[in-house]
């Protein structure tokens, strides 16, 4: 079975990118790569302080950065998880779209406001009380839902067993190569 050199997970924080992603890239014998840590480590700082000290501007700046970076890596077949807002720019998500396989997994704002109920490091969602949390997901998702929906394929991340989540992708990979490359 060939798999495409490049698979880009995307969907909203919470889904499941930075955790199906290892996991998939271990079964294909691929490397993986997960954006937000590697934007971390360019800055030498967390997402949380790069957005107090320079603004989403700033960490859209790394993160173009990171992103041409992974792009231009053409001699390691990889698994990348991508940022929650890394496909809503037209830039990335033409790059993405036209170097490799872009799965989304997708998860409905109740289920990521319950894996994200504790998390303090998401930028967009701190200072936020659970309720106006709740609908704040809900807003995000809304508006980027459009753009995760060009994902060549979506998968439903709602499943708790990873294993079979990860065979559910390596089966809808297959099926995809078989419709489009024959």
């Amino acid at each position: 079975m060939n798999y495409p050199d490049n698979i880009f997970l995307v969907g909203f924080s919470g889904s499941g990118k930075s955790t199906i992603g290892p996991l998939l890239a271990k079964e294909l014998n691929y490397e993986f790569y997960d954006t937000d840590s590697m934007i971390e480590e360019k800055a030498g700082m967390g997402i949380t302080d790069i957005f107090v000290k320079g603004g989403e501007l700033k960490f859209r700046k790394f993160e173009a950065a990171i992103i041409e970076e992974i792009i231009k890596n053409i001699t390691i077949k990889k698994v990348v998880a991508l940022g929650g807002g890394a496909f809503e720019s037209d830039h990335n998500r033409d790059l993405f779209l036209k170097n490799g396989l872009v799965i989304y997994l997708k998860c409905s704002a109740d289920i990521i406001i319950k894996r994200l109920a504790e998390s303090d490091d998401r930028p967009l969602l701190q200072s936020i009380n659970y309720t106006n949390r709740y609908e704040k997901i809900k807003q995000l998702l809304s508006t980027r839902e459009p753009n995760y929906n060009k994902a060549h394929m979506t998968i439903s991340a709602l499943e708790k067993n990873t294993n079979k989540l990860i065979a559910t992708i390596l089966q809808e990979i297959k099926n995809y190569n078989e419709k489009n490359l024959g």
